[in-house]
C-alpha cells in the first residue's frame, strides 16, 4: 500500500470542531489512496481537505474500543454518518487513537477484518493502526498467491506461472488450486542422468548408446552370455564345447563346463569308464584301452604274434621255465 499521510493545514473545516482537528494534526498514518487522487505512488502528504473534497463530508465518532468500534460503528449508515468516518478512542495512544472508514454500499461479511456492518453496507477501514487482526484483501482468491499487476493493483495468480521448468529435466503444470505441479522430465534424457526410455524389455540386459537412449537386449535365454562385436551391441549366444573334448550344460542362471566322458584315444584319454580291477591295461589303436584279467601268482604277459598278450604260468623244472602250453624257456 502507498504511504499517504495527512499532513497539518492552516484552518479548521467547517464540518470538524477545533479540537478534532488538532488531534488529527497530530497524528502520521498509512491509508489507502482513494480513488481519483493524483501524486506519486508512495510517500505522498495527503490533505484532510483533499479527503473531504473526494467524500464530500466527513464525521467523527468517539469509541470505547478503537480494535473494535463495532458498537458504534454497527448502527450508523452512510446518510447518518456520511461517506467518511473518523473513528477515534481519546484514551489511546497517538499510534493507534483512530480509524478512517469509508461506506462500502456492496455490502460483506460483518466479521471480516477491517469491516464494520451497517445498515444496508458495511464501513470499511481505508487507515489507522490495528492489533491482533488479520488483513482481508477483496476480490483476492483464497490460497493463491498475491502479486501486483501492470497496473500495480494486487491480483491472485497461480504459483506455477512463476516457476520456470528446466529444459530437459523438469515440469511445471498448474495443479488448478493455486499451487504448482513440479516433476521430471519423462523421460530424462541420457545427457540429464536419466535412460531416455520409457519402457525396457522385461528382464533384457541394457546397452549405452553414447547420448541416445538405453538400448535393451532380448530376455536372455537359460545359458545365454552377451557376446562382444565390434562397432555393434552385444549379441545373447551360448557356448559351444569342442565335439569329443568339452561338454557343456546349461540351466536357468547356470553354465556347466566339463570334459567329454568317456574321452576317447584320438584326444588323449582311454576311452572307457572302467577296467578291470588289477587288469594290465592294453592299447587297441583308436578304440578304447582294454584291460586283461587279473595275473595270478608266478603268471607272466606273453606276447603272441597276433592279438593281445595272454597270461601264463611259470613252472621251475631242470633248470628250466616250463609254460603252461609245454613251451621250454633255457635259464
Amino acid at each position: 500500500m502507498p504511504d499517504v499521510r495527512i499532513k497539518a493545514m492552516h484552518g479548521v473545516p467547517k464540518n470538524l470542531d477545533k479540537a478534532m482537528w488538532d488531534f488529527l494534526n497530530t497524528l502520521r498514518y498509512n491509508i489507502e489512496v482513494l480513488a481519483g487522487m493524483k501524486g506519486s505512488a508512495s510517500n505522498r502528504y495527503v490533505t484532510l481537505a483533499e479527503l473531504l473534497a473526494l467524500s464530500g463530508t466527513a464525521q467523527y465518532v468517539e469509541v470505547a474500543d478503537i480494535d473494535d468500534p463495532s458498537p458504534e460503528l454497527s448502527s450508523r449508515t452512510s446518510t447518518e454518518a456520511g461517506p467518511l468516518l473518523i473513528a477515534y478512542q481519546p484514551s489511546a495512544g497517538a499510534d493507534d487513537a483512530y480509524t478512517i472508514y469509508a461506506w462500502d454500499a456492496s455490502g460483506g461479511a460483518s466479521d471480516s477484518p477491517y469491516v464494520v456492518a451497517g445498515d444496508g453496507g458495511n464501513w470499511t477501514a481505508v487507515g489507522g493502526t490495528y492489533s491482533d487482526q488479520d488483513l482481508h484483501l477483496d476480490p483476492l482468491t483464497a490460497s493463491f498467491l498475491v502479486a501486483t499487476d501492470a497496473a500495480k493493483k494486487l491480483v491472485s495468480t497461480n504459483l506455477a506461472d512463476w516457476i520456470t521448468a528446466v529444459a530437459n529435466e523438469t515440469t511445471v503444470a498448474d495443479d488448478g488450486a493455486g499451487g504448482a505441479i513440479i516433476g521430471i522430465v519423462n523421460p530424462l534424457i541420457v545427457a540429464k542422468g536419466g535412460t531416455g526410455a520409457e519402457t525396457l524389455t522385461d528382464h533384457g540386459l541394457l546397452v549405452g548408446s553414447g547420448t541416445g537412449a538405453i538400448t535393451a537386449l532380448a530376455a536372455a535365454a537359460n545359458g545365454q552370455i552377451p557376446i562382444g562385436s565390434t562397432g555393434a551391441d552385444p549379441v545373447l549366444s551360448t557356448l559351444t564345447g569342442v565335439a569329443n573334448e568339452i561338454d557343456i550344460t546349461v540351466g536357468a542362471g547356470s553354465i556347466t563346463i566339463g570334459i567329454v566322458d568317456p574321452l576317447i584315444v584320438g584326444k588323449g584319454g582311454s576311452g572307457g569308464t572302467t577296467f578291470t580291477d588289477g587288469g594290465v591295461l592294453l592299447g587297441s589303436g583308436a578304440n578304447p584301452f582294454t584291460a586283461t584279467a587279473r595275473l595270478d601268482t608266478d603268471q607272466l604277459l606273453a606276447g603272441q604274434a597276433a592279438g593281445d598278450p595272454q597270461p601264463m604260468s611259470i613252472v621251475c623244472n631242470n633248470d628250466a621255465v616250463v609254460c603252461h602250453n609245454d613251451e621250454v624257456v633255457m635259464l
